[in-house]
């Protein structure tokens, strides 16, 4: 019981909780990245590379906001 009375385990566990969905916000960045490249491979519309840019951009966002959590958490 003291275990989760205790102010840093608890703070231990919710911050192990915000990694782990940084884990999965990744995961998913990543398969939107992959789903936009498959998109515009099948389809032949003139914007394609505009959405690229914009499905890279936010897996670097991505990606820089987990290691900062794991920096910071």
């Amino acid at each position: 019981m003291d275990l989760i009375i205790d102010g840093s385990s608890v703070w231990g566990l919710v911050k192990m909780g915000y990694i782990v969905v940084f884990v999965i916000y990744l995961i998913f960045a990543i398969v939107v990245f992959r789903q936009v490249g498959l998109m515009g491979k099948t389809l032949k519309i003139g914007f394609d590379k505009f959405i690229k840019v914009i499905a890279l951009g936010h897996l670097a966002m991505v990606a820089t906001l987990f290691l900062w959590a794991l920096v910071v958490l």
